[in-house]
């Protein structure tokens, strides 16, 4: 009831289907086909505003899988029907938390949502939006009226309701460095998300970096999104300018300091690659110790595995597959 309580709230739709055993099955119907993927994430989010702890009872999010067809990933049954193991029927469960009266009535006035995007706006409506926020969002407004791909990824997010991890990930790389304002407009901009949270947003955007994403970099990450939206801005890096989303905003960075900011992530990416070699080295040497055990054991120099024949190495400190 907790999630369908959450659920009302967002204006959507759902009903109780009971399994026939001892679970209970949250239904959400939508009139327009929806990646699986948003789906899904959705449907964690919703869980974390329900505060549905997956520790205290099982939970499962149908369909699972990726893509309609994988295997195990999207067997769903059916309200109306008779369990396979208890022999009960899958009823419908009305607001009073008790099975309904009559399946077949509650079936047909069952409502299906318009879209998970119930939100969708069109180009000239999100321009329209954010210029009539440009007084509170000054500078974030200036980089979303200048600069061609966040102006994309923008007018993407309020079209749709939505962005994928990466396109949030590049706003957090633009907006937070420009301060306060950059992120309460990245607020603004996610509020209608169905997954919105604003604790856990922000919890992401104080993780962000302290230089901005340059360029060069952003079109990288967007290359298979631009499609015909190009980006040419005039920066003048011979100045020593950082070209960034950031300067339409007046905010300038030097190509030191994001350098080594760069090179600071990148060490640190060294330093987490290193603890994860040293963690598998020392895994490999356990494992190598457990196979000479087995050996002395058995008092064998040699044993046939499927894949060819398991010896020790000259200098007996390494094993070999001899493959026959």
């Amino acid at each position: 009831m907790k999630i369908k309580t959450v659920l009302m709230e967002k204006d959507l739709t759902s009903f109780i289907v009971y399994s026939g055993q001892k679970g209970y099955h949250v239904w959400v119907l939508f009139e327009t086909l929806t990646p699986i993927a948003e789906m899904n994430q959705f449907a964690v989010s919703l869980l974390g505003e329900a505060d549905v702890k997956h520790g205290h009872i099982q939970v499962e999010i149908f369909p699972n899988g990726l893509v309609m067809g994988e295997a195990n990933a999207n067997i769903i049954k059916l309200p109306m029907g008779i369990h396979p193991v208890t022999f009960n029927p899958v009823r419908f469960i009305g607001d009073d938390g008790r099975p309904v009266k009559d399946d077949l009535r509650f079936l047909s006035s069952i409502r299906k949502n318009e879209s998970l995007r119930k939100n969708y706006k069109t180009p000239s409506h999100t321009d329209d939006l954010l210029r009539a926020q440009a007084r509170r969002y000054p500078s974030a407004y200036l980089i979303y009226a200048k600069c061609t791909l966040v102006r994309h990824v923008i007018n993407k997010a309020i079209r749709n309701a939505f962005l994928g991890y990466y396109e949030r990930k590049l706003l957090s790389y633009i907006f937070p460095q420009i301060g306060d304002e950059g992120v309460r407009f990245i607020h603004f901009i996610m509020k209608d998300f169905l997954d919105y949270n604003y604790n856990t947003t922000q919890k992401h955007l104080k993780k962000a970096p302290p230089n901005a994403i340059s360029c060069p970099r952003l079109r990288q990450y967007m290359t298979l999104e631009l499609g015909n939206v190009t980006c040419a801005c005039p920066f003048n890096s011979r100045q020593g300018e950082y070209p960034s989303p950031v300067l339409h905003a007046g905010v300038a960075q030097t190509a030191a300091d994001c350098r080594q900011d760069e090179i600071q992530s990148i060490f640190q990416k060294l330093l987490d690659a290193t603890r994860q070699k040293n963690d598998l080295e020392k895994q490999i040497l356990q494992l190598e110790k457990e196979i000479d055990s087995f050996f002395t054991a058995n008092n064998i120099q040699a044993y046939k595995l499927p894949m060819g024949m398991l010896k020790r190495s000259a200098n007996n400190k390494k094993w070999v597959i001899e493959i026959e």
